[in-house]
């Protein structure tokens, strides 16, 4: 088996300039000025701020169509078998920027979102052990697994970004960010 490390950063960047422009005698007078931004990485291991093992996949998903992904078995870029213990970033964007809606379920919380044209959704868990895969079966997606669905009537592709350890037990925190509502 070789020898892998990860190292994984993220970079999220907000800027949003508000004004009025209705004032004839300054147009352009900012009213608000956001800007926000979020910096974090991981280094290679397990516990606090670290991981060991990430899967990245990108879908061309049919009209219709359901694929789910098994977090508990997968090969990686190695070909090797994998699996995760703890989950510390997921990242899904709906590539279509035109046309497209993905449904997706997660670890099996009962909760499902809905990914519109060009949005996306992050989870980032640094602190604790991430979250973990063996969870009540209480929702419609299998313990274990990420399920998207393919809502549009047109081929939508979908990347997915999955990164967490193996040999780690689980905090159960976790912090997430969504460009669409929950869908009921």
């Amino acid at each position: 088996m070789p020898d892998t490390s990860c190292n994984t950063r993220l970079d999220i960047s907000l800027r949003v300039i508000y004004k009025n422009v209705d004032i004839p005698s300054n147009p352009n007078k900012i009213i608000d000025d956001l800007q926000w931004n979020f910096t974090d990485e991981f280094t290679n291991g397990i516990g606090t701020k670290k991981v060991n093992l990430q899967y990245h996949n990108q879908l061309v998903m049919a009209a219709g169509t359901i694929h789910t992904i098994n977090l508990d078995s997968w090969l990686d870029a190695f070909t090797l078998s994998q699996n995760f213990d703890a989950i510390k970033c997921v990242i899904i964007q709906n590539e279509n920027t035109d046309y497209g809606f993905v449904l997706f379920d997660f670890l099996d919380k009962a909760e499902r979102f809905s990914l519109g044209p060009g949005g996306f959704y992050v989870m980032w868990e640094p602190q604790g052990q991430g979250l973990e895969l063996s969870m009540s079966e209480s929702g419609s997606t299998p313990e274990g697994t990420l399920q998207l669905t393919n809502s549009s009537p047109e081929t939508t592709t979908v990347s997915v970004y999955v990164i967490g350890t193996h040999e780690e037990t689980s905090s159960g925190g976790v912090e997430s960010y969504t460009t669409d509502p929950p869908v009921a």
